[in-house]
């Protein structure tokens, strides 16, 4: 799982890669079926501002939630309940 996560940031951020927002979702959603919790973040992220996978707010808000619940973060960085 860990590499998955690697994987997805190494994408996401363009380290050792080139960017590509699209691969780094693909990894990002791999990764939280395990309970990784930067990656349910990550992915809230993603789907809030529409990078790497279609933007939507509904799921937007279901990672954020999750997170939340798994106390990978405290609050989110906009209202969404």
């Amino acid at each position: 799982m860990l590499m998955l996560l690697r994987a997805a940031y190494m994408y996401d951020e363009g380290e050792g890669t080139r960017i590509d927002e699209i691969k780094a979702a693909q990894f990002y959603l791999k990764a939280p079926n395990g309970g990784n919790l930067s990656s349910q973040y990550n992915l809230a992220l993603m789907y809030d501002n529409g990078e790497g996978v279609k933007l939507d707010d509904e799921r937007a808000r279901f990672w954020y939630k999750y997170a939340v619940r798994l106390k990978a973060i405290s609050t989110p960085n906009k209202t969404w309940h």
